[in-house]
């Protein structure tokens, strides 16, 4: 079933209740990829703001861009569990896809950040090239998506002789969209990104280390395997730096 976003009953933040080590380890991604300090970023699918409090202290100017109304009120009123908001943040909210973004928007960012984004979507070439009428020459694009390829499922597919999987295709898994690596980096290419830098993300994430293993030392791991981890596509969570050219 997929979700719907601006149901009333359906409650967002809640699902990241326990998910905090997930979280955290998008944060410390975030932090490696981001530049130091910029003029106008915008946080395409941005939710309630989840992540202003990392990106926020180092733009000038944000944009906000959410297709859902009660998820950009949300985050307008401020509602954001996940750290402190720094003083004078002011984004504009923008209610809207990443494929109907507004013309007054393009060549107006030298930062955008597209995190839990890629899973809903289909048309992965339609979307990356709305990011790049975006952005201005020189820009940073940061983008997540939801790893086909990871190990897991690698496992999962060669125990069950399913090597049609491993084709460079997208894979659907319920509602969700799994994308293959080099498909991802291909597309990019194609729409004027230059890839610079890769890490692969949530690589412990499983309920059963979650429960024996503290957060924290949890973490300090996964800082540590973040890179090293990139070169195989390990984790469930690919995060790629690129440049607009």
């Amino acid at each position: 079933m997929s979700v719907d976003y601006n149901d009333e009953n359906y409650n967002y933040k809640a699902y990241w209740n326990a998910r905090s080590y997930e979280h955290n380890c998008e944060v410390i991604a975030l932090k490696k990829l981001l530049p130091k300090k910029g003029n106008n970023i915008v946080d395409i699918g941005g939710g309630f703001g989840r992540l202003s409090s990392v990106y926020g202290e180092h733009f000038n100017n944000a944009t906000i861009m959410e297709p859902s109304k009660k998820l950009l009120q949300q985050a307008k009123l401020g509602l954001n569990p996940f750290g402190l908001i720094p003083n004078g943040f002011n984004p504009n909210y923008v209610n809207s896809s990443i494929y109907d973004a507004p013309k007054k928007l393009e060549g107006k960012y030298d930062c955008a950040i597209m995190i839990r984004v890629l899973h809903h979507l289909d048309d992965l070439n339609s979307a990356i090239l709305s990011v790049s009428k975006l952005m201005v020459k020189d820009g940073v694009f940061i983008l997540e998506f939801a790893n086909k390829m990871h190990f897991l499922n690698i496992l999962k597919n060669v125990a069950r002789l399913n090597f049609r999987f491993f084709s460079s295709q997208p894979y659907k898994l319920g509602t969700f969209t799994l994308w293959h690596p080099p498909y991802v980096q291909k597309v990019l290419e194609k729409n004027d990104f230059a890839i610079k830098n890769r890490l692969s993300v949530s690589n412990l994430r499983s309920p059963l280390i979650k429960k024996l293993i503290p957060e924290k030392i949890l973490l300090t791991m996964e800082n540590l395997l973040q890179k090293p981890l990139s070169y195989i596509n390990f984790g469930p969570s690919i995060f790629i730096k690129t440049i607009k050219v």
